[in-house]
């Protein structure tokens, strides 16, 4: 059953509202729901301690709790070495499974043999700015709370759909619901960047996901890895795909015009080298995107990072300036988080090419995701090798993409660089 569709319990929790919004607003809410709310605890088989705590909350009466994917992620990730339980208002504990993910929008679905009961309704209509709603969790290991805050509406620059909270989330609230007045669910803990500063996800993400777990039951015959695969799949098609249809502008830079895309879940900075010893000069600008999706405490993706840096040798011989690019550009960082199991070793290709009437040395490297063999992380270094006075040299990374998708995109910058001269 659709907790959207309990329209019995809709209409008492409306009721119920009615006559006791008003009153105190927090105390009602967490009377009427505390049991209804969980600690979900990620238990290390061996020890019997707990690795991860967070909060999970009733979506229905055939024992589906929802809670955040990073929350139980070690448990999918290694099902030999964590297992999951679930704590209620009670003290007493029962073991849950995952049922299913969404792992773009960091939610789950996990389930419990027992008949849970008390779901919560999604409240799916927009809210108004400065509406005050509710979140509640179990913070810091320290029993159930709930937080008064204020809906401040969608985060702008961003790929991804998150409400910002003004109200402080903590460690171990992830996965809990956010409600509104009447009780009603608008939103998951997520994540807080503190000082009162806080972000959800929005009910109907959890809507859609519960509906596909509804209509398929098992959803479907694949594995949860397969299933996060073809999520991610997508999601790289979607936002790669919005950035190349989106507005490119030719800015100056050096020498040179370089492609710099506007759109607002990129963000764009520059800095120069400010040391007044320096015998060379060396600016550089960025664009990166604000968003990643966590796949695991070592693992994030879907980053997209675009590098433009521009040499002039000033007083530094040929040589020196030439070793000076050598080692800016070999220079190498761990760009996600990628362990040996979760990803193979980077293949790199080089060569030298022509763009824009220029002689470049280019090196392509990729390397794929071990769970995820559709999916690469893909690293382009160009240098120009034309001028011994000058250099501009570009560096992009693009982390979970697919192939024919990743080089679309590495053209897109290649083809957009040109010389004012």
């Amino acid at each position: 059953m659709r907790v959207k569709k309990a329209g019995v319990l809709s209409f008492v929790v409306f009721i119920i509202g009615m006559f006791t919004a008003h009153a105190d607003d927090a105390d009602v809410l967490y009377r009427m729901h505390r049991k209804s709310v969980y600690q979900i605890r990620v238990i290390e088989n061996t020890s019997g301690e707990k690795a991860v705590i967070g909060s999970a909350f009733c979506v229905g009466t055939n024992g589906y709790l929802a809670t955040n994917y990073h929350v139980v992620s070690l448990a999918m990730r290694y099902p030999k070495l964590y297992r999951i339980e679930c704590v209620g208002s009670d003290k007493k504990s029962f073991s849950i499974h995952i049922k299913d993910v969404d792992v773009i929008h960091d939610l789950a679905i996990v389930r419990s043999d027992r008949n849970l009961q008390n779901p919560f309704v999604l409240n799916l209509s927009p809210l108004n700015k400065g509406e005050t709603i509710f979140s509640l969790g179990n913070p810091l290991d320290l029993g159930m709370a709930i937080v008064e805050g204020t809906y401040n509406g969608l985060l702008e620059k961003s790929f991804y759909e998150k409400i910002l909270f003004s109200g402080s989330l903590n460690g171990g609230m992830s996965g809990g619901p956010a409600i509104d007045a009447l009780g009603r669910v608008i939103g998951i803990n997520v994540s807080t960047a503190g000082k009162q500063i806080s972000f959800l996800v929005p009910a109907k993400y959890l809507d859609g996901l519960l509906a596909r777990t509804d209509h398929s039951g098992s959803s479907g015959e694949d594995s949860l890895d397969e299933r996060v695969e073809q999520q991610l799949v997508e999601n790289q098609r979607q936002y790669l795909s919005r950035l190349l249809d989106a507005e490119w502008t030719s800015e100056p830079f050096g020498e040179a015009n370089i492609p710099r895309v506007q759109d607002k879940a990129m963000q764009n900075w520059g800095d120069v080298k400010r040391d007044e010893e320096a015998l060379y000069d060396h600016t550089r600008v960025i664009s990166r995107s604000k968003d990643w999706i966590y796949l695991s405490p070592n693992l994030s993706t879907g980053k997209v990072s675009y590098e433009c840096s521009w040499y002039a040798r000033g007083e530094l011989n040929g040589i020196r300036f030439y070793n000076l690019l050598e080692s800016d550009f070999g220079k190498s960082k761990k760009i996600n988080g990628a362990e040996e199991e979760d990803v193979t070793n980077f293949k790199s290709q080089q060569d030298f090419v022509t763009i824009a009437g220029r002689d470049w040395r280019v090196v392509l490297s990729a390397r794929n995701y071990k769970k995820y063999p559709r999916l690469h992380d893909l690293v382009v270094k160009m240098v120009t090798v034309s001028d011994i006075d000058t250099a501009l040299m570009v560096k992009l990374e693009l982390l979970g993409v697919t192939e024919e998708m990743g080089l679309t995109f590495v053209r897109k910058i290649m083809e957009g660089i040109q010389w004012q001269n």
